[in-house]
């Protein structure tokens, strides 16, 4: 069993990707705008997806430390995390702001680690997008992949994932790791 569950938010936690891409048309791609959006989608409409409490909270029962590693600034997600109590148990909030590390360098996951204290081995990292998952699995992570219906679009996930679920309530580590 793992000791240490790594979670990505958008897309795999909560279902706000839709809103992502359509700020940056919406917006014309510029980022204040964009980020000014998403900011208001955060603090009124972006829902968690069905069952990713439950599982987190399962798992810090069980005695597994989480914590999130999102592309997204915690600046603009706080209104969500507020929220939903979605960091209640979380050890911490990772950003690519604050690393200084894009999620498609490996090097971004391996810190995520060690702030966790946490060996590669004892990890897994849970991933809707196929190059977040690339970069963790070309870290050594097992990883899991989570459906989201926009990121399917940005190519095979399965590829770079040790086990594909649903939803992130579908993953059962006693199976996965049976198989």
């Amino acid at each position: 069993m793992h000791k240490y569950y790594i979670f990505d938010m958008d897309g795999t936690l909560c279902d706000s990707m839709h809103l992502w891409r359509h700020s940056l048309s919406l917006c014309g791609g510029e980022m204040s705008k964009v980020l000014d959006f998403m900011r208001e989608r955060y603090t009124h409409d972006i829902q968690l997806k069905e069952g990713a409490l439950e599982f987190i909270a399962k798992a810090q029962s069980d005695g597994i430390k989480t914590c999130i590693a999102s592309a997204t600034d915690k600046a603009i997600a706080q209104p969500f995390l507020d929220r939903t109590g979605l960091m209640r148990g979380m050890e911490f909030y990772a950003d690519c702001a604050g690393l200084g590390i894009h999620k498609s360098d490996p090097q971004f996951y391996i810190r995520v680690a060690e702030m966790l204290g946490a060996e590669i081995a004892e990890c897994v990292v849970f991933e809707d997008a196929p190059y977040c998952a690339e970069s963790a699995k070309k870290a050594g992570f097992f990883t899991v992949g989570v459906f989201d219906r926009v990121t399917a679009k940005d190519g095979d996930l399965s590829q770079w994932c040790d086990v594909m679920v649903d939803r992130i309530g579908d993953f059962c580590e006693t199976e996965a790791l049976a198989t």
